[in-house]
């Protein structure tokens, strides 16, 4: 049950809503495909984030769609190769071959989702696992994240696998949950730069094991115990070095340079806003947003992401560990409890650091405090299953865990495919949340794409559009131009009076950008709107003569 319900939702309708990212990491893909059949291994490094593990699944995708790449197309560079093959050997849309690269994401989160569900029962047991996994399945931002071909929700699994497998190995001693953390840190590393937030995490778990071993007097003198704690710490970390060489090919020809690169491009993340201007709390940022001194940031934007499901769950398990319920003096849930608590804090100051923030750069703590959660509704149920009549008491609690998932589900699959628009009701939904986040990540441009495909000669239109590598090329039949983010110059006032219709995204009028062809068509009456989730997403407009 929960492989299907963890799978299908992140496997039906990806032919929908592409987001301006996975554009990027289909070229990336495509150039690390061309490097691995040409034996050109510097060339699998693509990026400094680095993606690896994506573009291994995006190389899937291109294994099975389209083989004559590597004849076909340019030196594997790096990006833009993808645009070129399929617009110029190909003549079609890469789309199919994103739905391809997608399923093989889908393939991959199934499968560490359940080792996570399956550490996780040993852990807390079988009822708040299932629970959890349940919560983690539809969560919306999860699950919106986890449909594209991009790095943010398979960090996020990755994440949680490690650090369940370091808290199952100290907790139960099995060396293959050793072997399972080791494994899942090295692709953790492969995916994105914030997983290395795993080596403090993994280093706090092991001096918490390591601090409650000495209280307990049960273990050998200290100094054995400390030379035990390194060598398996030591262990953990030669698995997952051992990953991180063996399958990225860059690693094999300059591991020096690749290695320097990343930690000095990491770096200048931290140090540097976005590169354009940010809307956050009701201000556009025109810097980017900038360092700790929004601390309040991804707590706030947390708060926008998450579900009343989650948050009253928490709630849940707060009063339940205070009042000291039963549940959590289990010794494995007590120590899944801080194991996870500990991940969350860890990364959440880690990324706090950072001056470039967006919402979803916080999503490795999701999926922890979705298990925590998971343990505050297990612990309330049985605190109700101890004092209700024996009637009742064999169906409320069941009832009210049902309850709990339906209205999980709900928040994600009312507006599926689309789950990234949701954002939190308890704090007023998409009626206030433009007032707050920045919305919208190029949701809408595929209907914008498909309403103007059913004009006759759409084949023959020009559109100049927000968003139009990907979002917005990949469904429709014509010509478009890209709105860029800087001012709108004179090639830019060109291209708009040769085109036959401007598509604009809540993106621009949220950030002002560019102010100049804002203001410009402040009189134009929009020939379609695209709404989601009670939200306006797009405005397409006729371009006068």
């Amino acid at each position: 049950m929960v492989a299907g319900v963890v799978w299908l939702p992140r496997r039906l309708d990806l032919n929908r809503a592409v987001t301006i990212d996975e554009n990027n990491w289909l070229q990336r893909s495509g150039g690390f495909f061309k490097a691995l059949r040409t034996g050109d291994y510097g060339k699998t490094y693509q990026s400094v984030h680095p993606g690896v593990t994506v573009m291994w699944l995006g190389s899937g995708g291109m294994l099975k769609e389209y083989l004559s790449y590597r004849e076909t197309s340019p030196d594997p560079g790096r990006n833009k190769l993808v645009d070129y093959y399929f617009r110029q050997v190909v003549e079609k849309t890469p789309l199919p071959n994103l739905v391809s690269a997608r399923i093989w994401m889908s393939y991959a989160q199934l499968v560490v989702l359940l080792l996570a569900f399956w550490l996780s029962w040993r852990l807390t047991g079988w009822l708040p696992a299932l629970l959890a996994f349940l919560l983690v399945a539809f969560d919306p931002f999860q699950l919106g994240l986890a449909r594209l071909l991009h790095l943010d929700a398979l960090l996020s699994s990755l994440y949680l696998l490690a650090v369940l497998a370091i808290i199952a190995f100290l907790f139960q001693h099995r060396v293959y949950d050793l072997i399972i953390a080791g494994v899942a840190a090295g692709l953790c590393w492969l995916t994105k730069s914030p997983g290395f937030f795993l080596l403090p995490t993994a280093a706090l778990l092991f001096l918490l094991d390591l601090w409650l071993a000495y209280r307990q007097n049960t273990s050998p003198a200290l100094p054995k115990q400390l030379w035990g704690y390194a060598w398996r710490f030591a262990l953990w970390l030669l698995l997952a070095a051992s990953v991180f060489v063996l399958l990225w090919p860059a690693m094999w020809v300059n591991p020096l340079g690749v290695l320097l690169e990343i930690f000095a491009s990491a770096g200048g993340y931290a140090a540097e806003g976005h590169s354009s201007p940010v809307f956050f709390n009701g201000q556009v940022f025109p810097d980017g947003i900038s360092g700790p001194r929004f601390f309040y940031f991804y707590p706030l934007t947390y708060l926008w992401r998450t579900t009343p499901a989650t948050l009253l769950g928490l709630l849940a398990a707060a009063w339940a560990f205070f009042s000291k319920q039963e549940l959590f003096s289990r010794p494995g849930v007590r120590r899944t409890l801080f194991g996870l608590l500990i991940a969350v804090l860890v990364f959440y100051l880690g990324m706090n650091l950072g001056s470039k923030k967006f919402d979803r750069y916080l999503l490795p703590v999701y999926a922890p405090l979705n298990i925590i959660a998971a343990l505050g509704w297990t612990a309330a149920a049985l605190w109700l299953k101890e004092r209700l009549p024996a009637f009742y008491a064999r169906i409320v609690p069941g009832a009210l865990l049902v309850l709990v998932i339906f209205f999980q589900a709900w928040s994600s699959l009312s507006i599926f495919p689309y789950s990234l628009a949701y954002y939190n009701p308890l704090l007023g939904g998409s009626r206030i949340a433009p007032r707050v986040m920045q919305i919208g990540w190029g949701e809408g441009l595929d209907q914008a794409a498909i309403y103007l495909n059913q004009k006759d000669g759409a084949q023959n239109l020009d559109v100049f559009t927000w968003y139009q590598n990907g979002p917005f090329s990949f469904f429709f039949k014509g010509d478009s131009e890209h709105i860029g983010t800087g001012t709108f110059n004179a090639a830019d006032w060109e291209t708009l009076e040769e085109s036959d219709y401007l598509v604009i995204h809540i993106h621009q009028w949220q950030r002002d950008l560019p102010a100049e062809l804002l203001e410009y068509i402040k009189s134009w009456q929009p020939e379609h709107t695209v709404w989601i989730n009670n939200l306006e997403y797009v405005k397409i407009y006729k371009v006068p003569d």
